[in-house]
């Protein structure tokens, strides 16, 4: 029995049967509030938001994004408790048809629920998302530790390391304790090219970001000298503090650096683990 609750293939195919019935209650949800109000353009549109809400977490949970499982969970829980006196009036005073849809939506949306929290294996197969990116994550420090043994300037560097050195160098900036940390450590050395590397492994918002924290420097570009970078950033005035601390809120979530500049190295012909090894058999 254990191995059943942690084997992600079994989970997997009870995640395709949830977004078989979460599409069909989104589908019966969407027919039965068009049967309750007119099939005007504005109502059909209103009906069909949370319809392709709901398309849009199947398609995230077959690629095991955790945050899926969990909002979909609460989207259907909260829509049963809310919906639930006008279910029960569909149920108890509607004609049979009306009577079994309402019993179909309240079934299935439990159901679901109750497999996207206790079912066998559907913890391992949305834990796979979170070891991929650690395996990715194994193998990018692996790559680093070779690049590091060679030429270390970084203008001689080819495109990828370069691109590799400011995104691992913003990521660590960052996490050590934001952009001022970022601008004033070794890692802000290569704060002049990040937001070019940051567009090159498809990372648009954070590059936005970086490329707005870089214009408040003289000249709309860091210095590559340390001590002055330094400086310049001692001597920023309250205004260009205040921009600074609202940039950092775009900048707190980096989860995805790792798995966009694991697939641009992969992309550039570099030797990379793809980040599924052992994921199959956990």
């Amino acid at each position: 029995m254990s191995s059943q609750w942690n084997n992600p293939r079994l989970g997997r195919a009870q995640v395709i049967g949830v977004v078989v019935a979460v599409l069909v209650f989104a589908l019966l949800d969407l027919l039965g509030g068009l049967q309750a109000g007119s099939a005007d353009g504005p109502v059909i549109f209103v009906q069909a938001v949370p319809a392709a809400i709901n398309v849009a977490l199947c398609w995230a949970m077959l690629r095991a994004k955790p945050w899926a499982r969990w909002l979909t969970i609460f989207r259907l829980g909260l829509g049963l408790l809310l919906s639930a006196p006008s279910l029960w009036e569909l149920i108890s005073q509607g004609s049979q048809a009306q009577s079994m849809t309402g019993i179909v939506i309240v079934s299935i949306g439990s159901l679901v629920i109750v497999v996207l929290l206790f079912g066998p294996g559907v913890g391992a197969f949305f834990a796979q998302d979170e070891k991929r990116i650690d395996a990715q994550a194994q193998s990018l420090d692996r790559v680093e530790g070779n690049w590091e043994e060679g030429n270390t300037d970084f203008d001689q560097l080819p495109e990828a390391q370069r691109v590799f050195r400011c995104v691992r160098d913003l990521e660590s900036g960052l996490r050590e304790g934001g952009l001022e940390e970022y601008y004033g450590g070794q890692q802000g050395n290569t704060a002049h090219a990040v937001v070019d590397a940051l567009q090159r492994i498809g990372e648009k918002n954070l590059a936005w970001a970086l490329g707005e924290a870089n214009a408040l420097f003289e000249g709309e570009h860091p210095p590559r000298d340390l001590a002055e970078r330094r400086r310049a950033v001692e001597q920023w005035s309250w205004a260009k503090r205040t921009k600074m601390a609202g940039l950092e809120n775009r900048l707190e979530d980096l989860d995805g650096l790792t798995p966009s500049l694991h697939a641009y190295l992969q992309k550039q012909g570099v030797g990379l683990d793809n980040g599924e090894e052992g994921i199959a058999s956990s």
